[in-house]
């Protein structure tokens, strides 16, 4: 579909987008905060809804863009829906939609985009996208980023900012085996040995000369604690029968200790006594379609949710009872009016050392509400 995205922006959109801008203008006056949009789970296109407010927020996006400074532009993943009638071929139609969308809201801004469970086309093995088709419409943006060699087209790697000392590390929750054929298996939350060996190489900052000023963010698709998989006890109990390792991996290099990860292909080691100089500020993810937040690493690391930036499937988990990582209340798009949903995030390491307070804020366009988190050496507040 071709849309002339310069003409035909709604009154509603321009006037939510300087509501947002003149937020962020009041934040950025009163400190140093590097910020980014936050954008998620376009699912594109599930129907003409989706069409149009995947349209106006990348409208909303410049909009801001051209009124405040942007430091950054991240996308979370699930660009398509890969619904059960997804082809490939009309996939690379919807993608360029989609990437046409997403280059005339951020322009050279740095971008980062993650890969999401959906893009791979899972409900259908004679489309399935393979990790480099993928790459086509997603890593091959990721300029002026680190990544594997040994693994060009997964999409993980990390992108500094040298002057606020910020180190991004974005992953792919969805780095399977291509050669399955079961569709729930295609859906888990997987990362590969290959990955996680790349990971714990980029949060050793120690080569930066001033790596305790240093910090990192991590961005992931799922949440970081998203579990691999569910079953249910005797009592009918859910329980995690196989829990996530990111999650100990963070939390071993937070606390400074030697540890292991089990995984599909063995036991991987490491040793983080000597290279945790610089903090975890925070880790972002997508997925749930909602605002449920979390904490990691004992309550020193916030996980904080990437709405869904199209119209429905809102709070999906919280609809089916998952208040986990759903919420009790659904904040509904409303056609016309607030049709889409995604944030533009300041970090703040000017209330203190990088390591002693943080505040990050997320001012939500369209539905939803505004979330402000303060890190402390005591914890987090919200």
């Amino acid at each position: 579909m071709n849309y002339n995205y310069h003409i035909i922006i709604p009154d509603y959109v321009r006037a939510e987008a300087e509501r947002v801008s003149s937020r962020i203008s009041e934040i950025q006056k009163t400190s140093d905060a590097f910020t980014f949009a936050a954008v998620s789970d376009f699912h594109y296109p599930l129907n003409e809804e989706t069409r149009n407010s995947a349209l106006h927020a990348m409208q909303a996006v410049k909009l801001i863009r051209e009124n405040v400074r942007l430091d950054a532009a991240i996308f979370f993943g699930d660009y398509l829906v890969g619904g059960s009638e997804s082809t490939k071929a009309q996939s690379f139609i919807d993608a360029g939609d989609i990437c046409g969308m997403i280059d005339f809201a951020i322009g050279d801004t740095p971008q980062i985009r993650l890969n999401g469970n959906h893009d791979m086309l899972p409900h259908d093995d004679e489309n399935v996208m393979s990790a480099e088709e993928q790459f086509s419409f997603i890593g091959r943006y990721n300029k002026n980023t680190v990544t594997d060699p040994s693994n060009p087209w997964a999409n993980y790697g990390f992108m500094d900012f040298p002057k606020e000392k910020l180190r991004f590390i974005y992953t792919n929750t969805s780095d399977i085996d291509y050669e399955c054929h079961d569709e729930r298996d295609r859906m888990k939350y997987y990362i590969s040995e290959k990955q996680f060996r790349f990971i714990i190489r980029a949060l050793d900052l120690t080569d930066k000369e001033d790596a305790s000023g240093w910090a990192s963010i991590i961005l992931t698709h799922f949440p970081v604690d998203w579990p691999v998989k569910v079953l249910r006890n005797e009592k009918g109990e859910k329980y995690d029968a196989e829990p996530p390792q990111l999650p100990v991996l963070l939390d071993d290099y937070v606390y400074g200790r030697r540890g292991s990860i089990k995984l599909r292909e063995g036991e991987l080691s490491y040793d983080f006594r000597k290279n945790n100089i610089s903090p975890i500020l925070a880790a972002f993810n997508g997925h749930t379609h909602c605002f449920k937040n979390g904490d990691l690493c004992g309550g020193r690391v916030p996980r904080i949710t990437i709405p869904n930036a199209t119209f429905g499937r809102e709070n999906e988990y919280g609809q089916n009872g998952n208040l986990r990582f759903g919420e009790s209340e659904t904040y509904r798009k409303e056609l016309g009016t607030k049709d889409t949903s995604f944030n533009i995030v300041t970090i703040d390491r000017a209330r203190g050392n990088a390591q002693d307070s943080v505040e990050i804020n997320c001012v939500n366009y369209g539905a939803g509400y505004d979330r402000s988190i303060i890190i402390t050496e005591n914890g987090i507040r919200r």
